[in-house]
């Protein structure tokens, strides 16, 4: 299961623009509960977009909720995994993140700007909101107004499946963090 977002399949690296946290996230996740929703990630079969945070998005995240400034991608993850449960890294996956059920490839974004759409988060039935820039930018509008909104900066991730999988430079943010 490890390096199937690890676009460079060599594991945690010195790399901020890949996604080998979120890899060893998910991998983890699926560990303990292979029937999470996050499988369809895996299996490739459903049609989903998703944004994916590179490794620099969680180290940021993780020094903005937790304090903690780490210097390897394996410290961050220690801590996500240190201070969330699985179903808290589940949910941390999730938080708007995942949009079921359509395959909307970057073009399609630059397209519906202002649109709000479903995702699987557990948190209420949360949606992202577009916010198109320039007619080549998309921001997704979070509920944190003290740091700056992710941006899709890696479109178009295919794994060759029917998902479309689109690379955010921050974590989506479901409250405003202190």
């Amino acid at each position: 299961m490890t390096g199937f977002l690890a676009l460079d399949g060599h594991g945690f690296d010195t790399n901020p623009h890949d996604y080998d946290i979120a890899d060893r996230a998910l991998a983890t996740v699926l560990a303990e509960h292979p029937d999470s929703p996050l499988a369809a990630l895996r299996e490739g079969s459903e049609p989903l977009t998703v944004f994916l945070p590179n490794d620099g998005a969680y180290h940021r995240f993780v020094a903005d909720s937790l304090g903690h400034r780490n210097s390897t991608e394996a410290a961050v993850f220690a801590d996500l995994a240190d201070s969330l449960s699985i179903d808290g890294l589940e949910a941390l996956l999730l938080q708007p993140q995942v949009v079921p059920g359509r395959t909307l490839s970057y073009r399609g974004l630059l397209r519906a700007d202002g649109t709000g759409l479903d995702t699987l988060s557990p948190f209420e039935r949360t949606a992202i909101e577009l916010d198109v820039r320039h007619r080549l930018l998309v921001r997704l509008k979070d509920a944190d107004p003290d740091d700056r909104d992710p941006m899709i900066v890696r479109p178009n991730l295919n794994l060759g499946n029917r998902q479309a999988i689109h690379g955010t430079d921050a974590v989506f943010r479901i409250i405003d963090l202190p």
